[in-house]
């Protein structure tokens, strides 16, 4: 493959030089004049194209850096959602215990403490008094 492409560069190469021996000096440098505005053409659109292709690069690169930004901010707001369900369901759910703890059951505790002779401290005497 690599002695191939050389063969053809030059064979091209000796092309040129057949037909630039050919032409008179005006000819050969009207010919030199426009095969080096052709390439640096060719240079020019390479290298805006490259400048073209970085730039899109770029571009996709920081619009993947926003999304991935966004993408972790809900996240963020679906964990710190769900902690507060998770918090609001455990208070709920201590609430109720709380509340199956009743007067009833209070004061029959304390009065089954002094029945078994048990000393029952004066603040929670205080505390009874209040229900």
């Amino acid at each position: 493959m690599l002695l191939e492409r050389q063969k053809e560069e030059e064979r091209l190469r000796m092309e040129e030089e057949l037909k630039m021996s050919k032409m008179a000096e005006e000819e050969r440098l009207e010919y030199e004049r426009k095969k080096r505005e052709i390439e640096e053409r060719e240079r020019q659109q390479k290298l805006e194209e490259e400048l073209r292709l970085a730039e899109e690069k770029r571009r996709l690169e920081e619009e993947i850096k926003l999304l991935a930004a966004e993408k972790a901010r809900e996240q963020a707001l679906i964990a710190a959602k769900l902690r507060f369900e998770r918090l609001c369901k455990e208070e709920s759910v201590n609430l109720d215990q709380a509340h199956k703890v009743n007067r009833a059951f209070v004061f029959s505790y304390f009065e089954l403490l002094q029945w078994l002779g048990l000393d029952v401290p004066d603040f929670e005497l205080a505390k009874l008094a209040d229900y």
